[in-house]
């Protein structure tokens, strides 16, 4: 761990760090993302209606298409109307501040990880084939 001298290897260290840890990364906001869910129990109430509501709409349209004032509706535009209304419900609930704590606490951690790990100085890492052996014909 160093903290970079110039904006160059600022740069250059974020953009490498970014490539050799975007899964870590990515588990990161996984991570946050349950933690915000399940510390906000009338969100993960909302979440839970909207995708049992998504569930019920698949096993609707499977028996037969569903029809709304005379005209067929597919699948897509099903889940459509429900995404529409669910959007105010999770706007009262709070997802739109859940969504941008889970954005800004991700981006800070991996900016301070990516920012201070410093790579230059070691070795890249190497992929071992965990199959590697010799076959010999008969």
């Amino acid at each position: 761990m160093q903290l970079p001298v110039s904006i160059q290897q600022w740069s250059k260290r974020i953009v490498t760090n970014l490539k050799n840890f975007q899964s870590n990364y990515f588990c990161v906001f996984i991570i946050l993302f349950i933690y915000c869910i399940l510390t906000s129990p009338l969100l993960l109430l909302v979440l839970s209606a909207v995708l049992a509501a998504g569930y019920i709409i698949t096993l609707k349209n499977a028996e037969r298409p569903v029809k709304i004032l005379g005209r067929k509706l597919n699948l897509g535009q099903q889940y459509l109307g429900l995404s529409i209304l669910s959007l105010p419900v999770l706007y009262i609930v709070g997802a739109g501040g859940a969504l941008f704590w889970i954005v800004g606490a991700t981006l800070f951690f991996i900016t301070l990880h990516a920012s201070v790990y410093s790579i230059e100085g070691s070795a890249p890492p190497t992929l071992a084939e965990p199959f590697a052996f010799d076959v010999e014909s008969v």
